[in-house]
C-alpha cells in the first residue's frame, strides 16, 4: 500500500449512489497529517466543475508539483474521510506549501469553534 502525504492529490473511488458496486475515480487532496490512523485519510474533493463560493479554492498554475489535466478547484467545505482501500494508489500531483497552507487555513475556518 502506498503511503500518501498531506497535500497529495490522489485518485479516490467515489461510489455511484444508483449503482451499488460501481464507482468512478475522482481526484481529492489529502489534508490530514501523519497523526491519522494508518490507512485512513481526511480529504477534500477536487473538481473541474464551475464553483464560485467562499470555501472553494482554485488551483493556479505553479501551485503543484506535477499537473492536472483540467483547470481545477478544491472544495474545502466537502471534508470526508476515506480508507486506503478506496484509493487507487495513483498520485496525480502534490500541492506546494503555500496553496496547501491556504487550504488548511480555510478548513480551519470552517471547523473553528464558535461561541
Amino acid at each position: 500500500m502506498i503511503r500518501f502525504n498531506q497535500g497529495d492529490i490522489v485518485a479516490v473511488k467515489f461510489p455511484y449512489t444508483d449503482e451499488p458496486g460501481k464507482y468512478k475515480l475522482r481526484p481529492a487532496v489529502v489534508i490530514s497529517n501523519k497523526s491519522m490512523i494508518e490507512g485512513e485519510y481526511i480529504m477534500i474533493p477536487v473538481t473541474s466543475a464551475p464553483r464560485n463560493d467562499e470555501f472553494t479554492i482554485q488551483i493556479k498554475p505553479g501551485d503543484l508539483h506535477g499537473e492536472l489535466n483540467k483547470i481545477s478547484k478544491m472544495r474545502c467545505s466537502k471534508i470526508f474521510t476515506v480508507h486506503a482501500d478506496f484509493m487507487n494508489n495513483k498520485r496525480y500531483a502534490t500541492l506546494k506549501n503555500e496553496p496547501l497552507q491556504q487550504v488548511l487555513d480555510m478548513v480551519g475556518k470552517i471547523i473553528q469553534y464558535e461561541r
